[in-house]
């Protein structure tokens, strides 16, 4: 049996510190080649770049900037077992990471609702999707709206602490202040009810059916 390192703060093995590393690794590696691939075939192929496949190519975007400059902060935090750098880092990090997780999700429900508005109301895909730089308006919206959600605990609204669990930065559900869970709590609920009705939306009658 492996002995406990007496300087991990969880009391982790060596063979566990190495599996945990490796797997977050081979984890980020992983994320980064196979959206840097759907980005390399959406802008190579010029029958790809419909309004649909711009939407998933910037979702790529958004899990590449995730695993470029985020993820490399909970492998060396899987590493070590605690913050290494000050509060002001673990502060910016976990921000960073919240935009980054809300533009991806916000980025799904459009995509979502690009799918249903196409299949089942395109009289309404016209409307609302009319062109490509309509769809860029759409990203601008929902960066805008990550980033102010995010960034709400810098200005007081909630507080950013080091998670012994996660091993990540993140917002203190415990300390923090209600409104914000429930702002947050309200966000991501509202867009996965609309994702999942878009879906089932798109379903042939029968197959909805006999679901």
């Amino acid at each position: 049996m492996s002995q406990t390192i007496s300087q991990d703060p969880l009391y982790r093995s060596r063979t566990e510190i190495v599996l945990e590393v490796t797997f977050a690794i081979l984890v980020c590696l992983a994320s980064v080649l196979g959206n840097v691939l759907v980005v390399y075939v959406v802008n190579k192929y010029s029958v790809m770049q419909t309004i649909t496949n711009i939407l998933i190519r910037n979702l790529a975007l958004t899990d590449i900037i995730m695993a470029t400059l985020i993820m490399p902060f909970w492998i060396t935090n899987l590493y070590s077992g605690k913050w290494n750098l000050s509060q002001e880092w673990c502060e910016v990090s976990s921000s960073a990471q919240f935009i980054m997780a809300f533009a991806s999700l916000f980025i799904m429900g459009l995509i979502a609702l690009n799918r249903y508005m196409k299949v089942v109301k395109p009289s309404l895909y016209i409307k609302f999707f009319p062109s490509k730089r309509v769809a860029w308006l759409y990203f601008g919206l929902v960066w805008a709206v990550s980033v102010l959600v995010a960034t709400l605990p810098l200005y007081g609204w909630g507080k950013i602490n080091f998670d012994s669990h996660f091993l990540l930065c993140s917002f203190n559900w415990k300390e923090g202040h209600f409104s914000f869970v429930i702002l947050l709590a309200g966000l991501f609920e509202v867009t996965m009810v609309a994702i999942f009705y878009s879906y089932w939306k798109n379903l042939p009658n029968g197959e909805r059916k006999h679901r």
